[in-house]
């Protein structure tokens, strides 16, 4: 069993460089099951792995609970509505618990420091109180941004990253290498009149701060969501054939290495079987469960009805 092999490897110990080796022995698919067995097993993500996947908690004295989740969304969120970029489904599960829900207006094809800029903004004037930030993807970016210029908002309780985009991507890196990948990725960039700037920012060879390790604000809730999957879990020839050209660098969900979505310190949940877009069956169920851990570590206000 995964749980059996490399046992003196922990979460702490699966860095990039020890999961590229795990994958050019065994191959991408066995890393990234070992992965994701490490990171449920770890003890600090314990409590949220259980709080997703055990039972049903009993119902207690009844409650209304009162607060805000900000979506900061992902790259072309608007332009392309059918991957999900908007968050419809953390949306549909935060009106569920009774909170109230915006997605920040950033642009949707700015790049990170532009939305970085505007975020600053906008969560000065936002996280009044009981507030939880969600991030979607490229979104993950555009915060950490925002959060390494300021002080994290008094109301700002928790930073939620799904399929976090924080860091540059070989990806792009791989785009560029053959003129016709990077003529298609201009062309791309002009459809939905993306500046060049947006592509540099994400190069894992440029000079770009997104290469620099990411770190959580001190004293803030940081929750990392993210998929796992496997050669076979990959839908599209976009994401087979990236995922095959990241795979000798380690597991990855398609565009980013798996390592690289993860803010520390910080919890971390993995999804199996998901890709970068965080699409499968499982998700809403993942999304209502953690409005309630949520609940449960006081990021919104409860008030009892009875």
């Amino acid at each position: 069993m995964i749980a059996d092999v490399y046992p003196e490897l922990g979460f702490e110990q699966c860095t990039r460089e020890v999961l590229a080796d795990v994958a050019a022995r065994h191959g991408v698919d066995f890393a990234t099951a070992l992965f994701y067995d490490r990171v449920r097993r770890a003890p600090h993500n314990r409590e949220l792995v259980e709080a997703i996947e055990g039972p049903s908690p009993a119902n207690g004295r009844a409650t209304r609970v009162r607060g805000r989740v900000l979506i900061a969304p992902a790259l072309f969120y608007r332009e392309r509505p059918d991957i999900g970029g908007d968050g419809a489904v953390i949306q549909a599960a935060a009106r569920a618990a009774g909170l109230e829900v915006e997605v920040l207006p950033v642009d949707s094809a700015g790049t990170a420091h532009a939305n970085g800029r505007r975020l600053r903004e906008l969560l000065a004037q936002r996280c009044t109180d009981h507030t939880v930030l969600v991030s979607l993807s490229k979104g993950a970016a555009d915060v950490r941004l925002a959060l390494e210029s300021m002080p994290p908002p008094s109301g700002l309780r928790a930073w939620v990253i799904v399929s976090g985009l924080l860091h540059g991507t070989p990806v792009i890196d791989h785009l560029m290498r053959r003129w016709w990948r990077r003529w298609g990725l201009r062309l791309l960039m002009a459809r939905y009149h993306a500046p060049v700037e947006l592509v540099h920012e994400f190069s894992a060879e440029g000079p770009s701060p997104l290469n620099v390790r990411a770190c959580a604000p001190a004293g803030l809730l940081v929750i990392n969501l993210f998929g796992c999957p496997q050669s076979a879990h990959l839908g599209t020839r976009f994401g087979r054939r990236r995922h095959r050209e990241l795979a000798p660098l380690g597991p990855n969900d398609g565009l980013t290495l798996l390592r690289d979505a993860i803010v520390e310190p910080g919890l971390a949940y993995p999804l199996w079987g998901a890709d970068h877009y965080f699409r499968t069956p499982d998700v809403p169920h993942v999304l209502n469960r953690l409005m309630a851990f949520l609940v449960d570590r006081r990021c919104f206000s409860l008030e009892r009805t009875l």
